[in-house]
């Protein structure tokens, strides 16, 4: 029993992870998903730049793609016994489309990409090609790999959230309930909608938290089989995804001369600094919303999720040590004010500092990854780590 929850936990952090790292380098060295929408013969004389290791971050992207199979098999039963063929059909269609889609980039491209960037292809081969790399793109990627991926994945994320509802890990079911519909919403990319776009791109990187933090759980229960509280391993998947994130956009940015806006509105989805909205003139952000942590246990003596009311204020400056535009890379310190609103600290004052660092990853998102400390009227201090996902929009 032990040996199948390692094998399972290890397989739900692996795949995600591995997906994720390869998509952001491929994010970072071939502008990959952006660069679908310029002319084909942009994007085939690109490809054909690259050379074999792009080739192989592809190679590695279908790999993670096929990993949903033995995912969806190999969870279907202990997270959703009740819908167990239900979760096999649909996780087993997630993976076998995604793979599809992604298998032009292996199988197709690379063949089209050599013929049209040779010495001897005419003007009319070139053209011929567009057309056909054109053709395989909408077919299978739009329409297999990407709307039938959003559809089966999120389809799939729904069920197992249900079956984690049903055996009361409410909150791993609400994580995958958000994920799940973000991930259906990215069906509206078709129409070209910027709101779609933005769903999905959230949508998944909390989807691959969520199946880290059940990776995490499923592998400590196999340890210790006494329950812990879903947002402790939420929030260390989505560190591990921030950490994951930054590290990527640092290795592989590109300095950038692009000036920061005056004014900036961030939309903050997790902890750094909060579930909720920052305004931010220059250097200095004025924020407001909803936290949580863990920092109390139930008369079981199983950790619980605990809320607070927040509001505080942000200073960014440039990173030390670090050589990179601050449009790129930051370093923040941020001081709040915080009202419990459950458990033990129900109506008490708080009072949180943290520090940590930004990393823009293009296309208005950002990852936050910290840590920060929580101290208030009768209780002792605590440490928290504060990972983040952000969106930002420019003022003026």
């Amino acid at each position: 029993m032990k040996t199948q929850q390692w094998t399972t936990g290890l397989l739900l952090i692996a795949a995600p992870l591995l997906f994720n790292g390869a998509f952001l380098m491929l994010a970072s060295r071939f502008d990959y998903p952006a660069v679908l929408h310029h002319p084909a013969g942009e994007v085939l004389t690109r490809f054909a730049a690259g050379g074999m290791s792009l080739l192989g971050t592809w190679y590695v992207m279908l790999l993670a793609a096929l990993m949903m199979i033995p995912l969806a098999l190999i969870t279907a039963k202990p997270f959703a016994e009740r819908h167990e063929k239900a979760a096999i059909v649909f996780g087993v269609l997630a993976g076998l489309v995604q793979a599809l889609g992604l298998a032009r980039w292996v199988f197709v491209t690379p063949y089209l990409a050599k013929t049209y960037d040779s010495s001897d292809a005419t003007i009319a081969t070139q053209n011929a090609i567009e057309v056909i790399f054109t053709a395989f793109n909408h077919y299978l990627g739009v329409g297999i790999g990407e709307h039938l991926g959003y559809l089966f994945t999120g389809v799939w994320t729904l069920i197992m959230a249900r079956g984690l509802w049903e055996a009361n890990r409410r909150g791993f079911a609400i994580v995958g309930t958000v994920s799940g519909v973000g991930i259906l919403l990215g069906l509206g990319e078709a129409t070209g909608a910027v709101w779609a776009q933005i769903a999905t791109v959230m949508g998944y990187l909390l989807w691959a938290a969520w199946l880290i933090a059940l990776g995490g759980n499923t592998i400590y229960t196999a340890i210790r089989p006494a329950r812990v509280s879903s947002t402790k391993f939420v929030s260390f998947a989505a560190s591990l995804i921030a950490l994951l994130l930054g590290t990527v956009s640092v290795a592989n940015a590109q300095e950038t001369q692009t000036a920061r806006p005056e004014s900036t509105l961030y939309v903050h989805a997790f902890r750094s600094p909060l579930i909720g909205l920052e305004y931010r003139r220059s250097d200095f952000g004025i924020y407001a919303g909803r936290y949580t942590t863990i920092i109390s246990r139930n008369s079981e003596g199983d950790s619980e999720d605990t809320w607070f009311n927040k509001i505080g204020v942000t200073y960014y400056f440039g990173t030390p040590f670090v050589k990179q535009n601050r449009s790129r890379l930051e370093s923040f310190v941020s001081v709040a004010y915080m009202r419990g609103t459950a458990n033990s600290w129900r109506d008490k004052n708080a009072g949180f500092i943290d520090t940590g660092v930004r990393y823009n990853l293009g296309r208005g998102f950002e990852a936050r990854i910290g840590t920060g400390v929580l101290f208030g009227e009768g209780h002792s201090p605590r440490v928290n780590p504060t990972p983040g996902i952000s969106y930002s929009i420019p003022l003026r």
